[in-house]
């Protein structure tokens, strides 16, 4: 499977950037995303028609919400909706299984076989995520570091030493903006895979 996460060494120059987008309050991650070839390709061809609606929704809401509570459950949603939707495509009675919660749905696609295992922990830390934010009201900047991600954690950390409190509020958001973009890329691969068979 293809990876769109961006390589952790590389990370500093996106932050750059970020950063400087922040600074001139110019909205181009916005225009670039929602023209992008990729993301044009991703709703056009690899997700099955009755998701398509829901991929373009998904693509305007990540760039679109400016509040990382709300940004983090919708986004959670988001993911759930297409982990029915494998559910749906992959069993013979899924209706049961529709009403479970997201890490149960999760479970039971990873045991299928049909996630590799990156995927997994990443599906797996967007509920981790979900539920910092869900059951705690004080979730701060500072819970963000610590968080059990990776690639996340260093570009965090990196975020971390950015002058000004408002400065990187945004900056964790957009961070968080792009970490859910592109796992949703990664995740239309899956769909391509499994909607073809």
């Amino acid at each position: 499977m293809t990876k769109w996460y961006p390589v952790p060494d590389r990370s500093l120059g996106i932050l750059k950037a970020m950063a400087r987008t922040i600074e001139t309050d110019m909205p181009w991650t916005k225009k670039f995303i929602l023209t992008s070839e990729a993301t044009q390709d991703i709703i056009r061809s690899r997700l099955p028609k009755k998701t398509r609606v829901l991929g373009r929704k998904f693509f305007k809401d990540v760039l679109e919400i400016q509040n990382t509570l709300h940004l983090v459950l919708v986004m959670h949603l988001y993911f759930e909706r297409f982990l029915d939707a494998i559910i749906t495509k992959r069993l013979k009675n899924p209706k049961r299984l529709l009403d479970e919660r997201y890490y149960l749905k999760l479970e039971i696609i990873s045991a299928l076989g049909i996630l590799d295992n990156e995927l997994y922990r990443e599906l797996k830390f967007v509920n981790y995520l979900r539920n910092q934010y869900a059951h705690r009201l004080d979730y701060t900047m500072e819970d963000l570091e610590k968080i059990p991600n990776p690639s996340l954690k260093k570009m965090f950390a990196k975020i971390k030493k950015v002058r000004g409190t408002n400065k990187r509020k945004k900056l964790y958001h957009t961070v968080l903006q792009y970490y859910f973009y592109f796992l949703m890329m990664d995740l239309s691969f899956t769909f391509r895979e499994l909607f073809l068979l």
